[in-house]
Order: structure tokens, then C-alpha cells, then sequence
């Protein structure tokens, strides 16, 4: 059964706000949406190494929530990850001290740090606390983190026109119009037609091309589609796992533009199959950033061999600040927004 649609709504703090620009709600083609400004490699480095021990450090917090608003009776568990966060945030705070500071950026540099201690305070003995005061630790985590956001502010993220996506590019007419053909398919909700016209079409793309990445992604969201449609459809010869599969595919290549896309449908069934939709269930956000960092990595060094190609500077953008999946939705955690976005019936997803 799909999900209900429902609206982005604020957790008991919300971690969307606190991890930056959210996700464009109409997928990675949005026409406004974030990228860095032109300034020194070393600043920008910086920035975009702080931002994502940030990304690492709203993990956590996410974590946290769990035992405010649904598990604050599972005093071993709230015991187990009290102990994990801790080491984590000690790790954050190392890294981030290792950091080569630019003298422009030494204040925000501070606030970050001053809010790692703060944040320690909430993450000490979990299992100890009660939920008043877990909430008036947070609420402290809270101040202080708009203290460190005002003075990131003069570095952050504006909102520009999004650079055009490469588009996939067949050897013929007939394939491309196979092509056309299965994303038409998608658009009327034929998820099995689609889904055989995209394996046909597979068989005949060069595995080394962005094309081949774009039927990839096309059956991965045929597979959700079908998955996620009321009632469930099945399509025959496919198992529901390669929505996994297809995205992992792409995302283990040096390069695609297509990162991005695929980034967030491998995390978000991941998410479902593995750890689930609930608002108590574990998140590993910690493990997707890694996920995402490998990627940024990966578009970074593509970028030092490409160093015009602004599509790729602005997908690594959207990597860094697309926000953790969080907790409050009032059906579940919003891994089950993202499959709204990605898997509703009619254009969306490849189908655009």
C-alpha cells in the first residue's frame, strides 16, 4: 500500500530546518534551488566540510527524538545510543577541529564548536533523563544553533537557477524511441509495459554511459511504482529488491550525473525495506552521509578534471545540503515523503 501524501510538517524541533535547504519537492529538476557562490577553493573546501560534520551532527539529533516523542521508556536502548552518540560526536569534534580555518570563517568555526559541547550536555546519559529535560536540552542545542547558522549565513547557500541536467543521449531514433515510449508508459501508470520496454532497452545502452544510467533509474521507478501503488501491482520477472540494485549500480561508478537521483532512492528504500517507516524506527542517518560524502568525493574529483561542467558543481551542492530523513510525520518518518515525490502515480520520478 502507498503511503498517504501529506505535508511537511516540524518536528518537536525540526531537524529539516536545522540541516539546511531542503530537498526540492520537485525532485533534483527544480528551477530554483541551492548552489555555492563563487569564492576561494580553501573557503569553499571549508564550507562544505563544516556543512556536512553539520549534516553528521543532525543525525544525531535525529537520533535523539526517538526518545522524546515514541521510545523515551526503552531505557537500554536510550542507554546503547547515548553511548554511540557520544563517540560520534567525538568524532565530529575532531575532524572538525582539523580543519584548516580560513580567518573569514573563524567565528563560525567557534559556534560550531561551542555547539558541539552543547549538544554533548543533551546526548549524557540518556537513559538517566526524563523528557522534560531531554526537551530543555534540545531547546539549549536549539539557541545555540541559530547562533552558529547567523554566522555561517555570510557564507550560505543561495538560490540561482539550476544549470539544464544532461540529458541521455541513443545511437538511433529506435532506441530513443523506446526510450520516450517507457516514460510515456510511466506517465499512464503501465508499470509492467514500461518496466519490459526499459530491460529491452538495457540489454542495447553502453553500461560506461549517463544513458545507461537513465534507463537504470527508469526501472527503478517503474519497480516503486508498482510497489508503492494502490493496490500493490506486481511486475513479473522482477524482484522488488533491484530498486536497490539499479540505483547501487549507478551509484558505484566514478561519476554520473545522475548521483543525486539515484542518492535519494537508494536511501529512502533502503530506509523502508531495512529499518522501516516509522516514527520510532531507527534512521541511520550517520550511514547515508557516509554514503553521501563517498559521492561527493567521487563529483569532487571528476570536477578537478571537468572544471566547467556546472551541473556537476550544482549536484554536489544538492548532495551536501539535501536534509536527513527526520522524524514527526503523521504517518511515519519522511523517507515516506520521499516516496510520494518519487513514486506517486502520473508524471514523476524519470518520468519527467
Amino acid at each position: 500500500m502507498r503511503p498517504k501524501k501529506y505535508l511537511i510538517l516540524p518536528v518537536i524541533i525540526c531537524a529539516v530546518t536545522l540541516a539546511g535547504p531542503a530537498y526540492s519537492q520537485k525532485e533534483k529538476t527544480s528551477r530554483e534551488s541551492p548552489v555555492m557562490v563563487q569564492r576561494d577553493s580553501s573557503l569553499e573546501n571549508y564550507l562544505f566540510d563544516l556543512y556536512y560534520y553539520e549534516q553528521q551532527l543532525v543525525a544525531l539529533l535525529v537520533d535523539v527524538y526517538r526518545y522524546i516523542g515514541w521510545l523515551s521508556d526503552e531505557k537500554d536502548l536510550m542507554k546503547n545510543d547515548s553511548q554511540r552518540a557520544l563517540e560520534r560526536l567525538t568524532v565530529i569534534s575532531e575532524k572538525a577541529s582539523e580543519l584548516t580555518v580560513p580567518e573569514e570563517a573563524e567565528d563560525v568555526q567557534r559556534n560550531f564548536l561551542s555547539l558541539l559541547q552543547v549538544f554533548r550536555i543533551a546526548c549524557e546519559d540518556l537513559d538517566q533523563k526524563d523528557t522534560r529535560t531531554l526537551k530543555e536540552n534540545i531547546a539549549a542545542f536549539h539557541s545555540r544553533f541559530e547562533i552558529y547558522k547567523k554566522s555561517f549565513q555570510k557564507f550560505d547557500l543561495e538560490a540561482m537557477p539550476a544549470p539544464k541536467k544532461p540529458r541521455p543521449i541513443f545511437a538511433d531514433d529506435s532506441l530513443q524511441g523506446m526510450y520516450d515510449d517507457a516514460m510515456k508508459l510511466l506517465k499512464e501508470d503501465k508499470y509492467q509495459e514500461a518496466y519490459d520496454k526499459l530491460i529491452s532497452l538495457k540489454e542495447k545502452i553502453d553500461k560506461g554511459t549517463y544513458t545507461y544510467d537513465y534507463v537504470l533509474m527508469g526501472l527503478s521507478d517503474a519497480l516503486g511504482k508498482a510497489l508503492f501503488s494502490e493496490p500493490k501491482k506486481t511486475i513479473n520477472g522482477a524482484s522488488e529488491k533491484e530498486i536497490i540494485i539499479f540505483s547501487e549500480e549507478v551509484l558505484t561508478k566514478d561519476y554520473s550525473p545522475l548521483f543525486i537521483d539515484l542518492f535519494v532512492r537508494w536511501r529512502t528504500i533502503t530506509q523502508l525495506f531495512y529499518h522501516g517507516p516509522g516514527n520510532e524506527s531507527e534512521i541511520p542517518n550517520w550511514e547515508y552521509n557516509v554514503k553521501r560524502k563517498e559521492l561527493m568525493e567521487k563529483i569532487k574529483k571528476y570536477l578537478s578534471q571537468n572544471p566547467d561542467d556546472t551541473w556537476a558543481k550544482f549536484q554536489s551542492v544538492q548532495l551536501l545540503t539535501l536534509d536527513n530523513i527526520s522524524r514527526g510525520g503523521p504517518n511515519g518518518n519522511y523517507a515516506l515523503y520521499y516516496v510520494d515525490m518519487l513514486y506517486a502515480p502520473g508524471e514523476s520520478g524519470s518520468s519527467k
